[in-house]
């Protein structure tokens, strides 16, 4: 959706004058946020999710205690963390 939004508010002439953040940080909000259209999006990391599924399911069948509520890491992803490259969290960023 927060693509969808970058294009109407650039084919309304507002590009420069509107933030536009999104969710899911997928490879079009990356090319997005390169091009300096989407501000950011916060990249859900999804491998990170489905290890830490697993890793929770081995210790409920081992018979381990497994918390409620588990948080899993998220990544904001902006222009300039991505010109950089130095956020070691960028290789699960597809």
């Amino acid at each position: 959706m927060a693509l969808g939004a970058v294009e109407s508010v650039y084919a309304a002439g507002k590009g420069e004058q509107v933030t536009i953040l999104g969710v899911d940080g997928n490879s079009d909000a990356v090319k997005s946020i390169k091009e300096g259209r989407l501000n950011a999006s916060v990249a859900q990391l999804p491998y990170l999710v489905g290890k830490q599924a697993v890793e929770n399911v081995k210790k409920a069948l081992a018979g381990e205690k497994v918390e409620e509520s588990i948080a899993v890491p998220t990544l904001v992803l902006t222009k300039e963390m991505l010109d950089a490259r130095k956020e070691p969290m960028l290789q699960y960023v597809k």
